[in-house]
Parts: structure tokens; sequence; C-alpha cells
């Protein structure tokens, strides 16, 4: 179906707008809450009026996918500032504005079985790209012209999402996803969100691994801290996080192998642990109110 965006609504032509998502898994609708919570956070940090309450928000995306009709996809929704004039005056617009969409998941990359996906990637300097200011960088706007100029750096070398390295030598975050490092003595480290994005999906990958942690298992300790490039470098396994329930092994860095070049255990385990939780978690999932057959 068609959806119309007024031109002279601001989200369009200023780029005032904010947008989150969704995963469709299985009829369900998977961790919405954490979604539009960052929606309104986002909302906050770029002074983006609205009356839309949380709840509304909510059944309003229960409501876009349950008309679309599937069970399994992605949801994306925004709200703009809403229709004004050409100008830059957020008091031209009359009322912000709600957008939902609906589509089928989109395959990035990957070898084609049903082992988690993997990735050899590129890093992208910020002397080469800019890294966004933080204002930017942590609302999720609808501002991605750096966010794609990282993709095209990384794609011009053979890679697909990049990995953002400060002019300190620090690690950032890759175009859309965050990336995570498991040292050769069981560490896990990723860095602060100071600076990028509050991903959704490593924090739950987090959660889980710190749990896992502390039984004992898998993993020694997680840390969430600035990781120098060359001491990433060292890791025996790096992956990237984003939408979810997208989690991607990255085989070789610049050219090396990552470990032995091959998906580890810690990479397998997270994306595992969230795939299944996607499918059968009930405590994440939101269910979808989908019209009854007819008979």
């Amino acid at each position: 179906s068609l959806m119309m965006v007024p031109l002279v609504d601001h989200g369009f032509h200023r780029g005032r707008a904010v947008f989150d998502t969704a995963t469709l898994a299985g009829g369900d609708l998977y961790r919405l809450d954490i979604h539009v919570d960052r929606l309104f956070e986002s909302c906050r940090l770029g002074w983006l009026e609205h009356s839309f309450t949380k709840d509304q928000i909510k059944e309003w995306v229960k409501g876009t996918a349950a008309a679309s009709g599937l069970r399994n996809g992605n949801v994306r929704y925004w709200i703009t500032a809403g229709p004004g004039g050409f100008s830059f005056q957020p008091k031209q617009c009359e009322e912000a504005c709600f957008y939902c969409a609906v589509f089928q998941s989109q395959v990035i990359s990957g070898d084609g079985s049903q082992d988690v996906p993997t990735l050899k990637e590129i890093s992208v300097p910020a002397a080469e790209v800019p890294l966004k200011p933080p204002a930017l960088a942590q609302a999720k706007s609808n501002n991605y012209w750096l966010n794609v100029m990282t993709h095209i750096a990384a794609a011009r070398e053979g890679g697909v999402f990049g990995v953002g390295i400060r002019e300190d030598g620090y690690i950032s975050e890759a175009a859309v996803m965050n990336v995570t490092f498991v040292m050769r003595d069981g560490t896990v480290i990723t860095p602060p969100f100071s600076g990028i994005l509050k991903g959704c999906t490593v924090r739950r990958s987090l959660e889980l691994l710190r749990a896992a942690s502390e039984k004992g298992q898998l993993v020694k300790s997680v840390e969430q801290r600035p990781i120098l490039a060359t001491e990433a470098r060292e890791c025996v396994e790096m992956y990237f996080t984003g939408g979810d329930v997208h989690v991607f092994a990255i085989t070789h860095w610049d050219g090396k192998p990552v470990g032995d070049g091959k998906p580890g255990p810690v990479t397998r385990w997270v994306w595992q642990h969230l795939v299944k939780e996607s499918e059968a978690g009930e405590e994440q999932r939101t269910p979808v109110p989908y019209p009854a057959a007819k008979l």
C-alpha cells in the first residue's frame, strides 16, 4: 500500500524527525517497549514536541502490523515535526505526525547457511568519515548522512558496515550496528554509549552475557569501556549487533582473520539466544491483534 508524506512535513525537508524499529516474529512484536522508550528519548534529545503517549504509539504499531498481515518482518515508525511551510522554523508546524511501515525482513549479507551470518569488515577512520556529534549520535534521528558514508567507505574496500575509529584511535561503532569484542581471556568489551547510539540489541546481549558470566559460564566478564583499535585487534571474536536479532560474526578485519577466521562460541551463543527469545520469549513479546480468519 502507498503511504503519502507531505513535502512540507519538516521531517522530510528539514530532517526534524526521529524513528525506531521493532521485529515482527511469529506474529508477535519483539521488545516493542524498549524501542518505544528510545523513540521518546530521541524526541526529548531533539526537542521534538508532540502530544503522543507511549500507549498510543504501541497501539498504532500493533494495528499497522495486524493490517499488514505479515507474521515475520520489520516495523519502522517515525515521529516528525509535521507539516508546515518550507521554512526551518518549527512554529510553522501545526502538530507532530506519526508514520508506521511494516515490511519483510531484508537479508544484508551472510553465507546463506543456518549458522550466524559472517562478514569481512573494513576500518573507517574518522579522518575519512567524521563521527557524528553526540547530539546526533545518541538520538535515532533521520539524519543518517554519516552512517551511509561509513557504509560507502567500507563497501569500496569490500566491507559492509565498516568499523568506525575515532581520531584518538578508539573504536566507535559501525554504520548502523554496535561492535563487541571477545578477548583471549574471556572478557567481553564493547564501547560506551557516549557519542554513539544506545543500541537496544547490544544492551540485551550484554544482559544475557552478564547473566552467563555470573553463573561462571561462557565468558569471564563483561565490560563497557573505551577500547583502542590496537587492543581490539587482539580479540579472538568480534561481532556486530543491531535490529533486535541481527548478529554478524566478523571473521576478517582489514584483511586479517579474527581469531581462527570463523564464528566463535560467544558470538554464536548470543545470536542463538536472541533468535530464540524473539521466537519464544514471552516476557519480551507483544501479541499483534490480527483479524480473525474468515470461515
